[in-house]
């Protein structure tokens, strides 16, 4: 279909307010409209006319005569507008991009093109976000969940669990994984183990089948590698030590034997902020997603990640909620699990903490909790060096999980699991935030 001719055909099928308004929430605009017929009608101004007639009259719309003697549109008929207004703004969007790539080509030669390519990185983040609110019916849709609900009762017969195994039994055993467009927080003071419990989580995915990507932007991209090993061998009953990896002791054999059977997939890309120094931001963690499409997105330190341009002005937290809420934003709308490593305020952190942080105990509080589906909280465990406790301080979906659970974690040999573990009244834990 030609431009000129979807633009036309998008037109003609607003005949009521309720058509208006979708094309409004999906971000139609009278700058979506670039063709002329005959060049003589300016449809971003027939849109344009529409809009403001509708305001001065209540939602009333102008008549086809009105449209026909003002401008000289005559419309088509009314056809599938969704389908119009998803294929008008892509090309819209396609058309912003490539004119603001042609704006910016000359600063190749004059600036930085590292700092070029990331505004560009940026600029076309805030392309993929402005397209529009997707609003669904509660009374009107409602069949369309009896059909998530035959979806889930096939899918747990199947395999047991929705969505990614977690590798926590505290979760797994609900039938419940990591699912698509959740959003799960780890939080725990330095050194407890956040990073390890991420890695582990992603080396459970992979077994699994999916696809990761790892965003570190403090370890490199080969300490995590090394980590990876004795957890990833672990799954696959292969035992491996990180620090013989790290020293170059153990059986090379076995290690060498490993890593060519790991070499056969190819699923598992990472990013570093080694090739530039500079810190990682939000922005280019949607910029990987986009480019990778993993399944499962893994931030090793959200508090180490930078708002990029823009944000000098800004305070720590203004950084941090518009940073949490993209990362929100972008699991729903490409559909993975994103899972990210924050701290806790520094009481909370104190060397040697053994009691799991609450959410009134995050770093920058609410900003973090509201956003996300799960908040995993870690802590020492007070009677063994080997072992973690760990509770759940929100769970958006599933049944309230109220007690402290304790983890096998022996990270050297790869090997973290639940273990039985009696919550002390002292705790004093509940899932505090459900909303």
């Amino acid at each position: 279909m030609k431009p000129v001719e979807l633009e036309s055909r998008l037109l003609s099928s607003i005949e009521t307010e309720e058509d208006l308004l979708l094309c409004q929430r999906e971000g139609v605009t009278a700058e979506t409209f670039v063709d002329a017929l005959d060049d003589r009608v300016d449809y971003g101004e027939v849109f344009g006319y529409i809009e403001q007639h509708a305001r001065d009259n209540r939602g009333a719309l102008p008549t086809a005569k009105d449209l026909k003697a003002l401008f000289g549109f005559v419309g088509s008929g009314k056809g599938d507008l969704k389908t119009y207004v998803k294929l008008a703004r892509r090309r819209e969007i396609g058309r912003r991009a490539v004119a603001y790539l042609t704006l910016k080509m000359t600063k190749f030669d004059q600036d930085d093109p590292v700092d070029t390519i990331a505004e560009i990185a940026a600029e076309f983040v805030k392309l993929k976000a402005d397209t529009g609110a997707i609003i669904s019916f509660l009374d009107a849709d409602a069949l369309e969940r009896l059909d998530e609900f035959d979806r889930a009762k096939a899918t747990v017969k199947e395999s047991g669990i929705i969505g990614i195994p977690t590798g926590l039994s505290t979760f797994d055993k609900q039938n419940l994984g990591f699912k698509p467009g959740e959003l799960v927080v780890v939080v725990g003071g330095t050194g407890v183990g956040k990073s390890w419990l991420l890695l582990y989580m992603a080396a459970v995915a992979h077994k699994e089948g999916y696809k990761i990507f790892l965003v570190s932007p403090e370890l490199s991209i080969k300490s995590q590698a090394k980590r990876f090993d004795p957890l990833r061998a672990h799954l696959d009953g292969v035992m491996l030590s990180n620090q013989d990896i790290i020293t170059g002791k153990g059986k090379r054999t076995t290690y060498k034997d490993w890593l060519e059977e790991l070499a056969k997939t190819r699923r598992f890309p990472g990013t570093d902020r080694s090739d530039t120094g500079k810190l990682l931001t939000f922005d280019d963690v949607w910029r990987f997603a986009m480019e990778h499409k993993p399944d499962v997105l893994v931030v090793d330190g959200l508090h180490l990640l930078s708002g990029g341009a823009g944000s000098n002005s800004k305070k720590g937290w203004e950084v941090l909620k518009e940073g949490i809420d993209m990362l929100k934003a972008l699991a729903e709308q490409e559909k993975i699990v994103i899972l990210v490593a924050h701290q806790p305020t520094r009481e909370a952190s104190a060397k040697g903490a053994t009691i799991p942080p609450s959410l009134s105990q995050i770093a920058y509080g609410f900003s973090v909790a509201e956003s996300a589906d799960r908040v995993i909280s870690l802590s020492y465990d007070g009677d063994s060096e080997i072992h973690r406790l760990y509770r759940v301080t929100k769970l958006r979906e599933g049944k309230k999980i109220p007690s402290v659970r304790r983890l096998y974690f022996n990270v050297d040999n790869g090997e973290i699991h639940e273990v039985p573990y009696e919550d002390p009244e002292a705790f004093g834990t509940t899932n505090e935030f459900r909303g």
